[in-house]
């Protein structure tokens, strides 16, 4: 098994749609790496990856990210890379 991403889009900043959240609860993630992303219109990234992370059954959570509207393929190379992919 290999890492899962999480992706999401962030509409409040706070917290991830609480879809994500029944989802974190219910699946084991073992010992996996867990990474969080959202994309969003304006909204900030804020506590919604520590939310995830918090409701989450195991996984190795690594930090994510937020990209603003359309991410381009550079960005979201630059941001696998950061992840060591």
């Amino acid at each position: 098994m290999g890492t899962v991403f999480i992706g999401y889009i962030s509409s409040g900043g706070a917290r991830p749609p609480w879809v994500f959240e029944e989802f974190m609860r219910r699946v084991d993630f073992g010992d996996r790496p867990v990474i969080p992303f959202a994309t969003s219109q304006g909204s900030l990234y804020g506590l919604s990856g520590r939310h995830l992370k918090e409701a989450a059954r195991g996984g190795r959570w690594r930090r994510g990210v937020c990209f603003m509207g359309v991410p381009s393929d550079s960005e979201v190379r630059r941001f696998l890379a950061s992840q060591g992919f």
